[in-house]
């Protein structure tokens, strides 16, 4: 009889890999990828920090993902598609995806698309994103796939920093209650790089688009194609290319602090190993595996977890479009695994907030069957006690959680709880355990290492970084080193702060620049978040570190209430509440003494809150308006509350005695 995996058999893993990287990612992973050539030479350390791994090995990504399963049979499942915006669902077997991935890699060919040019992809979730994704991979194109409906203004400088050889989009997006007209966005864009100069007229720059029957195309130009059309006149199909392992397969840009985007791009060879490792080892993914992953293909975690990941394994997945709530209602997503039976569910804490606020006690969701899943991953943030606790409600008997962190520059987990070799108990916002890979280390301002348990630091990943890691930001190797690696040598610097707990647990609270500095106490503004949101009226809560002429800076609290919550007390009454719960739970020091009740939250379409630029708004600085914004209504509406605020500190808003109202009216309005 063997012997039931212990806690050894994920320390002997997790040492084995940062011991000698190499031999672990040869024994263990390279084998798991169908290579042209094999490679000899499996990682190439000598120009840190620019780690290349497999790097004379050659291969084609569009034929791991597709073509090698089709011997499994060409009739299974490889994509599903659910759009209660649309109204409709369908499938896609392996066999027709094959298909349609060569058929569009020709189209590109006979666009004048090969191996190395660049490919925007701007389209909303549907099953040709998949294909469009899949056609360039298997000719070696470089795709950058832009969020649907970005604004222009953001599109324009993303295809300028690429400079694409043409353009993938489809007539339309759909939100609830809009239609997201992305011919008219990209013409937008086009028409701020022309009067830039850096693009000599429209016509320069061909688009492909998808028409969708919810908005038509008329008055077609002369370089604007209908992809219907081309799909249909191929004739012979192009061979697919042979690339290197370190072949780029696709760059994702991602908003830095000053605004400008940063090109992150990785490789092609040690992205199939490092997704294969990390769904193995977090979901137990296999052939059989139905993913839903809640993402759009415009985020890293479409990339990984619901494009290319499941399709690497030979598994099922689900692309959907429409919202957590609001398509129709807060049962949705739980429709999706009802009629799936999908055994590996990733979603984030802001939907199931979200969800949580639309059906605070779960009375919607629980008659749907959640029996299949297997694995209910989060990812994007720190999962909050409410939430985990709304989880662990949902998951059905056995049901692993696994808390996910990890970032757009990783590409794959840095942290994360165990399908297999073994699972760890679940702490509510703790992702666990560093991943095979990742040699985690917490290192003060100062570079030494922490290794007192619970002490606050910088969360940092000793270096080599290990395959699937970005190889660089396009075109701008000197900032990749600067940003990433120049603050603390040999070692990756994930900008996080964060601390293994007593049993070796690690805790991410939040980026380094959300610690708060009161009066010489270093304070995470999300431990006292994850404080706010113990109380049950509540469905979502940021604090925020705001100026103060005494402390130097001081938490301020913005929360908002669930639906249909009644408050016994009044609002003085929660927010006293609040404030005895931050004094018990992080003690006087934190300063918390102001907190605001508003109708919702600044957020990205990633999910993501701004609070950076709730930040600025207290603090009276100017902002620039996010283009990643979802709605942008809030921004004003939490300008309206601190205005209210301002004015009336002891109104029933922020409570405190008089000595000590009376301190805050004068910092806040010194005038």
């Amino acid at each position: 009889m063997e012997k039931a995996p212990d806690i050894n058999t994920y320390l002997d893993l997790h040492k084995s890999a940062c011991k000698d990287p190499p031999k672990f990612w040869a024994e263990h992973w390279m084998p798991k990828v169908t290579w042209i050539k094999p490679p000899t030479k499996i990682m190439d350390d000598s120009n840190p920090p620019f780690i290349r791994w497999f790097t004379d090995g050659t291969l084609n990504f569009a034929y791991n993902c597709v073509e090698r399963h089709l011997t499994k049979g060409a009739d299974r499942t490889a994509l599903i598609y659910e759009s209660p915006l649309t109204g409709r669902s369908g499938k896609m077997s392996y066999g027709e995806l094959h298909k349609q991935v060569e058929r569009f890699s020709t189209v590109l060919a006979n666009k004048g698309v090969g191996k190395g040019d660049r490919v925007v992809i701007y389209m909303p979730m549907i099953l040709e994103s998949a294909v469009v994704m899949l056609g360039c991979a298997r000719i070696g194109a470089v795709i950058s796939v832009v969020f649907g409906g970005f604004a222009a203004k953001e599109l324009a400088s993303r295809i300028k920093d690429c400079d694409p050889k043409l353009i993938v989009s489809a007539s339309c997006g759909i939100e609830p209650h809009k239609i997201i007209d992305y011919r008219q966005l990209i013409d937008e864009s086009k028409s701020i790089l022309v009067k830039a100069g850096d693009l000599k007229s429209e016509s320069c720059l061909p688009a492909i688009y998808f028409e969708r029957e919810q908005k038509k195309i008329e008055n077609w130009r002369k370089f604007e194609f209908r992809y219907q059309d081309l799909m249909d006149q191929v004739g012979a199909i192009v061979a697919r290319a042979e690339v290197e392992s370190t072949h780029p397969l696709y760059i994702l840009y991602t908003s830095g602090t000053t605004g400008q985007p940063k090109g992150i791009y990785r490789d092609s060879g040690g992205t199939v190993a490092g997704l294969m490792s990390s769904l193995y080892y977090a979901f137990g993914f296999n052939e059989n595996s139905v993913m839903f992953a809640t993402s759009d293909i415009g985020w890293v975690v479409g990339h990984s977890y619901l494009t290319y990941g499941p399709l690497l394994f030979g598994g099922q997945t689900v692309f959907y479009e429409g919202k957590p709530v609001g398509t129709p209602d807060c049962t949705a997503y739980f429709k999706v695994i009802q009629k799936h039976k999908v055994t590996v569910f990733y979603t984030s804490p802001t939907a199931m907030r979200a969800i949580r606020r639309a059906d605070p006690e779960a009375t919607k969701i629980l008659p749907y069957d959640r029996s299949s899943i297997q694995v209910w991953g989060c990812v994007g943030e720190r999962t909050d006690v409410h939430t985990f606790d709304l989880i662990d409600r949902l998951m059905p008997k056995g049901c692993l959680y696994n808390d996910t962190y990890w970032q757009t520059e990783t590409g794959w987990f840095i942290s994360a709880n165990f399908f297999t070799p073994y699972r760890f108990p679940s702490k509510a916002g703790s992702c666990t355990k560093p991943y095979p890979g990742y040699d985690v280390r917490i290192l003060n301002d100062e570079g030494e290492e922490l290794t007192e348990p619970n002490v606050l630091g910088n969360v940092v990943a000793k270096l080599p970084t290990p395959p699937s890691f970005m190889l660089s930001l396009w075109n701008n190797d000197a900032f990749f080193k600067e940003k990433y690696f120049d603050q603390f040598p040999g070692f990756y610097c994930t900008g996080d702060a964060g601390y293994f707990d007593e049993d070796g647990y690690l805790n991410v609270t939040s980026r380094t620049d959300d610690i708060i500095n009161v009066a010489g106490h270093r304070l995470s503004t999300s431990q006292m978040e994850e404080a706010v949101l113990k109380n049950s009226a509540l469905s979502a809560a940021i604090v925020v570190g705001v100026k103060d002429a005494l402390k130097g800076q001081r938490p301020f609290g913005l929360v908002v209430l669930k639906d249909g919550v009644k408050l016994p007390n009044g609002e003085e009454g929660l927010i006293k509440e609040i404030i005895t719960t931050i004094r018990k739970e992080i003690g006087p020091v934190a300063f918390f003494k102001s907190c605001i009740i508003v109708d919702k939250l600044p957020k990205t379409r990633s999910g993501k809150i701004l609070r950076g630029t709730v930040r600025r708004i207290i603090d009276g600085e100017e902002y620039k308006f996010p283009a990643t914004i979802e709605d942008a209504s809030a921004l004003g509406h939490i300008e309206e509350m601190i205005k209210k605020y301002k004015i009336d500190l002891g109104g029933g808003i922020s409570f405190g005695d008089k000595a000590e109202i009376e301190k805050q009216k004068v910092l806040m309005n010194p005038e």
